[in-house]
């Protein structure tokens, strides 16, 4: 079972991000010579996508294993997956919970899945990552598990002895 979706923001934001730029453009060209109200536009509205683009985060759940943003965890190292109840999400978005926590949240998305690790050299004891399917998410991680006793040991660094 695989599980793809991609944070982006909403549309909310991609209108908001066009207003402050339409007013900073109206704003320009009552106050400067046209060609300084092109270059601010310009480069505001380079700066919105940016910001709206840098906002967007992938979710990938496959045979590979768990992405979420920039991270990557194998499967051999998930224990689980629940859907947390919306007083949870609220617990740790508020920092009641365990701070050691791995989190990839969006404040524009209510709806967290709490992915448990069975990695013992891993200082997050467990990932928060938003989703806008966290059924479909919990499900597919949960499908991927790796059997108990099954997963191969983490390679530890070799120290080299001087000669």
């Amino acid at each position: 079972m695989t599980h793809r979706e991609r944070l982006t923001v909403p549309v909310s934001w991609v209108l908001l991000g066009a207003v402050v730029v339409g007013s900073l453009t109206l704003t320009c060209l009552f106050a400067t010579p046209p060609l300084v109200a092109l270059l601010v536009t310009l480069v505001a509205t380079a700066g919105t996508v940016a910001v709206l683009v840098s906002q967007s985060a992938p979710v990938v759940a496959d045979a590979d294993g768990l992405r979420a943003g920039r991270s990557r965890i194998g499967w051999e190292w998930v224990a689980g997956a629940r859907v947390l109840s919306p007083e949870e999400v609220q617990d740790r978005v508020r920092g009641r919970a365990d701070v050691r926590c791995w989190r990839l949240l969006r404040p524009y998305l209510d709806q967290v899945v709490r992915i448990e690790l069975a990695d013992p050299a891993d200082p997050h004891p467990a990932w928060l990552v938003a989703s806008r399917h966290p059924e479909a998410l919990a499900a597919a991680v949960t499908a991927h598990l790796v059997p108990a006793g099954e997963a191969t040991p983490r390679p530890t660094a070799r120290e080299d002895t001087p000669s």
